[in-house]
């Protein structure tokens, strides 16, 4: 069990190192397994690229990986029944009926449902509130909040409504996408494919709460988890930060992963830090691409990340974890690491 960061900025050769140092390692070790995690739009371009560079071209102890097919392999494995996963269309045609019976008790959302439009943009705030592990409680917290505003009091409490009952409708025989991560969760300590296996992550600029619960259960179960996070080399990747940064979220990841890691005793080893352009190796590593630089190989594009393209969702707005720097001291329990926490509560 191990945490560590590849950290470089763009185009520095993050990915290229990550995937060489898998490469070699797994060719070293062919009974144990490895698994990259990357945004679900990249997978297929993460397969090609390390079938590229792997000097058999074949990458059997090498699984390439998004949090859903990770949790669908999980599930293969342990024998885990979901039920039915509802996509897209299905969550809108179940929001539809439940807006049309609770139509009455709508007290403001009730006039726009007519509108074009209206019912998506429903599920799609129903769909983030699961996915950021909102719940009614805390929605009715937030009403609490907000009384001074009688029209966002009002939507809220519509929206809390809705909320319930989308919930409701799908007891015992649907399961939404955002729901997936968190049976996953229930079943991952049960997995032996995760179970000693090298876990890397690449592609993400942050991590939502209950992706953030599957990382947590790797960092126990997996005998390393290595983590790939756009960061300039003159940036520190320790100490204080605040949103208006440009690598505030990069900061923000590897802030609270590391956190994760020194709260479940796993032990953080030190950044490995990818200078671009600079032909400096870790001892015994991976050899220089083409050109002789540290820089981008031929297999290797940046990550999805680098090349400015969405990843998965990201963390915006995210509560989850408080803002505001603060820097632990010696007798901290984070063991002296710089951390942050302005609103963190005492003992936290």
């Amino acid at each position: 069990m191990a945490l560590q960061f590849i950290l470089g900025g763009s185009g520095s050769g993050k990915s290229y190192y990550l995937y060489q140092r898998i490469i070699e390692e797994a060719s070293r070790h062919p009974k144990r397994r490895y698994l990259v995690l990357v945004p679900e739009q990249f997978t297929l371009q993460t397969q090609r690229d390390l079938v590229a560079m792997h000097p058999r071209h074949g990458i059997l102890n090498i699984d390439v990986l998004s949090f859903q097919r990770l949790a669908y392999r999980v599930f293969e494995e342990t024998g885990k029944e979901i039920g039915t996963v509802l996509e897209e269309t299905g969550k809108n045609l179940m929001l539809r009926r439940v807006t049309q019976k609770e139509r009455e008790r709508l007290t403001v959302l009730g006039g726009n449902l007519k509108r074009m439009g209206a019912v998506s943009q429903m599920k799609s705030m129903i769909s983030e509130l699961t996915q950021y592990g909102i719940t009614p409680e805390r929605l009715t917290e937030v009403m609490e909040e907000s009384r001074r505003s009688p029209q966002l009091y009002y939507k809220l409490q519509d929206m809390r409504l809705l909320y319930e009952e989308f919930h409701k409708s799908l007891e015992g025989r649907y399961i939404t996408a955002e729901e997936i991560l968190g049976a996953l969760c229930q079943v991952i300590d049960k997995s032996e494919t995760v179970k000693g296996s090298v876990v890397a992550l690449d592609g993400f600029t942050g991590f939502t709460p209950v992706q953030n619960q599957v990382l947590g259960k790797l960092l126990l179960q997996a005998r390393e988890v290595l983590v790939a996070v756009t960061l300039d080399d003159r940036e520190k990747a320790d100490g204080f930060f605040q949103e208006h940064e440009l690598f505030y979220l990069s900061k923000k990841t590897i802030w609270s992963l590391k956190k994760m890691a020194r709260d479940a005793h796993v032990p953080v080893a030190e950044d490995f830090v990818v200078h671009q352009g600079e032909e400096s190796f870790p001892a015994g590593g991976v050899s220089p691409p083409e050109g002789g630089q540290y820089g981008r190989g031929p297999a290797d594009k940046g990550s999805p990340a680098d090349r400015g393209i969405p990843a998965d969702k990201g963390i915006p707005g995210d509560k989850g974890i408080p803002d505001g720097p603060a820097s632990g001291g010696p007798g901290s329990p984070y063991g002296g690491a710089p951390v942050r926490g302005g609103d963190m509560p005492p003992g936290a």
